[in-house]
């Protein structure tokens, strides 16, 4: 008898706490939160702007620009 209640006062433990594993990370933007407002836009692009002016940099830097041949 006691061994019943120890495994089914286990299983209810085990089992119940899966009910909050849908909630969305509140740390993560998504896609219609930046493209839904123009703040949100004014983000985006920022950081597009930014990504870029980075990825030249790195080019000028390690000098691996991209030559035809000629």
């Amino acid at each position: 008898m006691k061994k019943i209640f120890i495994l089914s006062l286990f299983s209810i433990l085990l089992f119940s706490g899966c009910n909050d594993l849908d909630i969305a990370p509140k740390n993560l933007i998504t896609d219609k939160d930046l493209i839904g407002s123009e703040s949100g836009m004014d983000i985006y692009m920022a950081r597009m702007y930014s990504n870029m002016l980075l990825r030249i940099s790195n080019i000028w830097q390690n000098g691996d620009l991209i030559s035809t041949p000629g």
